[in-house]
């Protein structure tokens, strides 16, 4: 599921659609996604990406996992403060091609997997200008 309780989360939803990385505005499929994370503590950082109580791919339970979260820095100082971004991700982008075999032959995948989009638009908000994600981003400066 993608959050979309705070401004970036609807247009990472909304992106996910148009660029055809999912059907459904706010879900997103990830293969072999990993379960490191529970939650986060938001007071600090922002889940972006997350399971809660669904089916992998094997029809396994999957109860609580944050796939994506960021969060500013230097943590504790005011938003206009703030100068850096720490993006996490416990999706793995690789998954589908052959393991162990030489590249560019074990290179199965010709497209954007929907996991590698939703990491391109993470790599897009990393570059951007840091803000507080409680509010629609500013125009640039």
């Amino acid at each position: 599921m993608v959050d979309q309780s705070f401004p970036k989360g609807v247009a990472l939803a909304e992106w996910l659609v148009n660029v055809s990385a999912s059907t459904t505005k706010g879900q997103l499929f990830v293969r072999e996604a990993q379960h490191t994370v529970d939650a986060v503590n938001t007071s600090v950082a922002q889940r972006w990406i997350y399971a809660d109580n669904v089916k992998d791919i094997n029809g396994a339970s999957v109860s609580k996992s944050v796939q994506y979260f960021t969060f500013n820095t230097p943590i504790g100082t005011p938003a206009d403060n703030q100068c850096g971004r720490l993006v996490y991700s416990d999706i793995h982008v690789a998954s589908g091609d052959t393991i162990g075999a030489p590249f560019p032959s074990g290179c199965a995948t010709m497209n954007l997997t929907p996991q590698e989009k939703a990491l391109e638009f993470m790599f897009f908000d990393l570059t951007s200008r840091v803000c507080d994600d409680t509010k629609p981003p500013p125009p640039p400066k």
